[in-house]
């Protein structure tokens, strides 16, 4: 089965490879959010929406709650989508009820629910965990390459 050393240094290791993961994952995800609600910030327009249905499903022990959305872009375009949204906007909207859509004049088929917009707010939440992670991480290779000093000396 190997050593008490042997098994903590490839378990350190694994969380090390996890932890990177994370921090990369969580700076692509704020780089991301960041570039999205700046286009938001500077060409979105609110539109007056319908919610046309609502549905929430189980999966995996996560509930997912949808809303159908119908609204007209600037071009006289009417839009439809099922859009994601949080249990508390789900709860207070009702169907045929009036929901402020935000979207982008150059993309109107990109929109959110009005309190669903990307904000910098989440762009930063998800920068700071990143560099947690990233933390974490450079403290799991001091600690990895200290077990593996004591595996090659014993």
């Amino acid at each position: 089965m190997g050593s008490f050393n042997q098994r903590l240094y490839y378990a350190l290791l694994m969380l090390l490879m996890c932890m990177a993961a994370a921090a990369f994952f969580m700076l692509i995800f704020s780089f991301d959010t960041r570039q999205k609600a700046d286009a938001f910030a500077h060409e979105g327009t609110v539109a007056q929406g319908v919610v046309l249905d609502k549905s929430w499903t189980y999966k995996f022990n996560t509930a997912y709650h949808n809303l159908h959305v119908r609204f007209v872009d600037l071009n006289g375009t009417e839009r439809k989508k099922w859009v994601q949204t949080h249990p508390l906007v789900f709860e207070r909207v009702r169907v045929g009820g009036p929901v402020a859509v935000t979207y982008l004049r150059s993309k109107p088929e990109t929109f959110f629910l009005a309190d669903d917009a990307p904000t910098a707010k989440g762009a930063t939440g998800f920068a700071y965990g990143a560099l947690a992670s990233g933390v974490v991480a450079a403290i799991l290779v001091v600690a990895v390459f200290r077990v593996r000093r004591r595996l090659r000396e014993a």
